[in-house]
This record gives C-alpha cells, structure tokens and sequence, in this order.
C-alpha cells in the first residue's frame, strides 16, 4: 500500500462531470503480413501482462480512507484481469471520426479498477488497426509515461525479457 501524494490526488480532486484527467493517444498501425487483429490483441495481452511488474499502476488500485480524511492510497488490485483493460472494438460499433475519439475521452474511468485501458479498434481495410491508450494522470506525468512505454515496448520485432524483481515507470 502506498499513500498518492497530494500533487498526484489533485487530479482526483479536480476531476468533474466534464472534465476528466485522463491522458489518451490514439495509433493508426498496420499489422504485419500474417499476422490477424486477434493475434496483435493476444500477443499485446501477453506481453503487458509479462510485464506488469515493470510498471506498478498497471495492476494498482485505489483505496480511499474513511470519510475521505486523508489523500487515497494504490492497493494492489487481487482481482486483476488484463482483459478488463485490452479489448478489441468493431468498427461497424466504433465511431471513428474526430468527434467519436473525442467521445471517448469524455467517459469517466472505473475507479474501482486500475486507472487504464486499450482499445483496438479493428474491421479497418488493408490490415490497419486503431490502437486508443487510455491512461489516468494520478498514474502518470510526461516522464513516467515515457518510462511505462519504454517498459512495456519494444523497439524491434524481438521480446525483451525481464526479471520479476525489476520495478521502473512508477510515478512518485
């Protein structure tokens, strides 16, 4: 259990019916020849999920205090599910104009659950998926996000392996 500083829980505080502090960006890729959507999702599952000790707000939690008395601590979430945060999205129910992206970033996150999620958005032609990352700011600022992207990424097509005892991208 860690206490969130009271930086990091102002973007808790702030947060209104209109205004959310989360952080999102959306990729157009394309999927390499033989390679399916549902193989990019299974295969973007597996490696966050060999991951996730590499980046602790992936599997974080809030707990907030009695009568909120105090600034909420990140628990470890015992009912952790990855494919409660990766799911793919047709794109016959996806709306993917400008307009509907921005809908998006209009839905408050589940604060029941760790603050994140990934959309892939498939059904587009020649191979190309939408890839939207949803991220609360509590979790991450600028560096801390370039961090938990270094960690989970890979910058070529072969899989960095990683000890369980390694821990780099928190945010403090």
């Amino acid at each position: 259990m860690e206490q969130i500083g009271a930086l990091d829980a102002n973007f808790l505080y702030t947060e209104t019916n209109s205004v959310h502090n989360h952080i999102a960006s959306i990729q157009i890729l394309e999927l390499p020849e033989g390679q399916t959507a549902k193989d990019f999702i299974e295969g973007l599952r597996q490696v966050i999920s060999d991951r996730r000790h590499l980046v602790p707000y992936l599997t974080r939690k809030l707990r907030y205090t009695p009568m909120n008395m105090d600034h909420p601590f990140w628990v470890e979430d015992k009912r952790f599910n990855i494919d409660n945060h990766i799911y793919e999205v047709p794109l016959e129910t996806a709306d993917t104009s400008d307009a509907g992206f921005s809908k998006l970033q209009d839905v408050p996150m589940d604060r029941g659950k760790p603050l994140w999620s990934i959309q892939v958005i498939t059904g587009f032609a020649d191979r190309k998926i939408a890839y939207y990352n949803q991220t609360h700011h509590v979790c991450i600022d600028g560096v801390s996000g370039q961090l938990a992207l270094a960690m989970l990424m890979d910058p070529s097509a072969e899989v960095r392996q990683f000890e369980q005892t390694t821990s780099a991208g928190a945010k403090d």
